[in-house]
C-alpha cells in the first residue's frame, strides 16, 4: 500500500502520485451552498431572502411579491420529494402567491421548478395572450 511523503500531494510510488487525501479537501458545507442558491434565487426572481429560512415555521426560503420559493440543492444525481413537502410549502405560501419548489442539482449545473398544474396553465395563458 503507497504511503504519504512529507509532502501531502505526493505518493513514494510514482504512479501514485498527485492523489490528495480526502482529509485534506475543505468542501463546502450544504448550508453555505444552499445560502447561495438562496441568494442566487432572491436575485432572478427580485425576490428577498428570509432570515434563518429553513428553521423557522411560516417562511419559505425566498418570498417575492407573487412567488413562496423553497430551495433545495443536491450534490447528489437523485432528490426525492414528497406530497407532505408540497403541501407544507402550500401551507406556508399566502393566498394569491405561487408555491414554488425548486431543486438545484449541482453535478448538472440545472435547476428544476415545480409548480402546482393550475398556476402553471395560467402562466401559459398569459404568455399566449402577451404574444397576440
Amino acid at each position: 500500500m503507497p504511503r504519504l511523503t512529507k509532502d501531502p500531494d505526493h505518493y513514494d510510488e510514482p504512479s501514485k502520485a498527485r492523489r490528495v487525501p480526502k482529509y485534506t479537501v475543505k468542501e463546502e458545507t450544504t448550508r453555505s451552498r444552499s445560502k447561495q442558491q438562496e441568494s442566487r434565487l432572491a436575485k432572478i426572481y427580485k425576490g428577498r431572502t428570509t432570515i434563518n429560512s429553513g428553521a423557522t415555521f411560516g417562511e419559505n426560503d425566498v418570498v417575492t411579491d407573487i412567488l413562496e420559493v423553497e430551495a433545495k440543492t443536491t450534490a447528489k444525481m437523485s432528490f426525492s420529494i414528497n406530497a407532505k413537502d408540497l403541501k407544507k410549502l402550500m401551507d406556508k405560501s399566502p393566498a394569491g402567491k405561487i408555491p414554488v419548489f425548486e431543486v438545484c442539482f449541482e453535478k448538472l449545473g440545472k435547476s428544476f421548478t415545480i409548480i402546482q398544474q393550475e398556476d402553471f396553465r395560467q402562466l401559459i395563458q398569459i404568455i399566449n395572450e402577451s404574444n397576440h
